[in-house]
């Protein structure tokens, strides 16, 4: 849930500059616009924050005229049309209705032609027609993956797998922690972890280990090496529960794009997966790569990020704007909080502690298509 800054709460966003520094010659990527890149953006509208869609110039090409919106995924987004109500609907890029529906506070993306909805504490799933799909409502309802989603059934803590019939193919045997993202999800299996593949097979863990949160806050496997903690430390283990990567890390992030993001004597480096150091542990935080590019903090310990990084090593695109609210003290450097991945050579991230004090979308060949500071507005 968004926190808004109190009505009334104003900073000078003349006295902002946001400087990129790029340290190489850059060569624009051209991406066809298409659905998918389109991009949720808040503006006030008669003192009201409501959403509405850029494109990758940062233009608005769907008006601000909603109160939530989620990203385009599969050419649809939900947006919430009536705050007195439940009541969403189901749009296109052109910003036409295709379907109503009502919704409390959740609506998941399309994924494989399915999409997750929360209502009245119960979900269910919907076809692109708006149609739900099995007749069937669940605890707890996640993305279909290769064909398979992981649901709850009951109140209990365990889960099942439907297909996309709806069958329900695994039943309540494991307390299942992840979406089968690429083929297997994390488990466990009365307080033993585990991997399980889409043939359910599963492989048992050694009990010393447990499965580890990352930066992003991801629980999927999304490679074919898998971060766990052991004795304190982290380490990497294979899809097999083979130990790979010896637990000598104080922090151990996924491996994206080849390379994992690792803390080593309170300092953020990169590996590969034969545990060589491919970027030196030198930054005071790391993220993880895509499209090339990985969020680095070159100058705090506060767990945020102020910079992007190449695969050199090398920092490309920094955001070093300076803001000072007349409800603060001091200046402070505006840093990087929850970087989304680059989606279609985009990201998104919030500035300042709460999520929508400064919102950024930055494109992966450094141009910011969007600064907002919504306490400014």
């Amino acid at each position: 849930m968004s926190i808004f800054p109190p009505k009334g709460m104003r900073c000078n966003c003349s006295m902002l500059k946001l400087v990129v520094i790029l340290s190489f010659a850059i060569t624009a990527a051209v991406f066809a616009q298409s659905p998918d890149t389109l991009y949720p953006v808040k503006v006030y509208v008669n003192d009201k924050l409501m959403y509405g869609y850029i494109n990758r110039e940062g233009e608005i090409v769907i008006q601000p005229k909603y109160y939530s919106a989620t990203d385009f995924s599969e050419g649809m987004a939900f947006v919430e049309i009536d705050k007195l109500s439940t009541l969403w609907a189901c749009i296109n890029a052109n910003d036409e209705i295709i379907f109503t529906l009502n919704a409390d506070y959740f609506t998941g993306a399309f994924s494989e032609g399915f999409a997750s909805i929360n209502h009245n504490n119960k979900y269910y799933y919907v076809d692109r027609r708006g149609n739900n799909v099995f007749n069937k409502v669940f605890e707890n309802a996640k993305d279909f993956n290769n064909g398979l989603a992981v649901v709850r059934i009951n109140t209990f803590n365990k889960s099942a797998v439907i297909n996309k019939s709806g069958e329900l193919v695994l039943d309540t045997i494991y307390r299942i922690i992840s979406n089968f993202k690429i083929g297997y999800v994390k488990v466990y299996y009365a307080n033993n972890p585990g991997i399980v593949d889409t043939n359910f097979n599963i492989t048992l863990l050694d009990t010393s280990y447990h499965f580890v949160n990352t930066a992003s806050g991801n629980w999927d496997i999304v490679s074919s090496y898998v971060p766990v903690g052991i004795k304190g430390k982290v380490g990497y283990i294979d899809l097999k529960g083979r130990l790979k990567i010896n637990p000598v890390f104080e922090f151990g992030n996924d491996f994206c794009e080849g390379l994992a993001s690792v803390r080593l004597g309170n300092k953020w480096g990169f590996i590969d997966s034969t545990w060589k150091f491919v970027i030196e542990p030198v930054f005071d935080n790391a993220g993880n790569f895509s499209m090339g590019l990985a969020p680095v903090s070159i100058s705090n310990n506060n767990g945020s990020y102020n910079a992007f990084m190449n695969r050199s090593g090398v920092v490309v695109i920094q955001d070093t704007t300076i803001y000072k609210s007349k409800y603060d003290d001091f200046p402070r450097r505006n840093e990087m909080y929850w970087p989304q991945p680059f989606k279609n050579g985009v990201c998104m991230y919030y500035s300042g502690l709460h999520w929508d004090v400064f919102e950024r979308y930055v494109r992966s060949d450094g141009k910011f298509i969007w600064v907002k500071d919504l306490i400014d507005e």
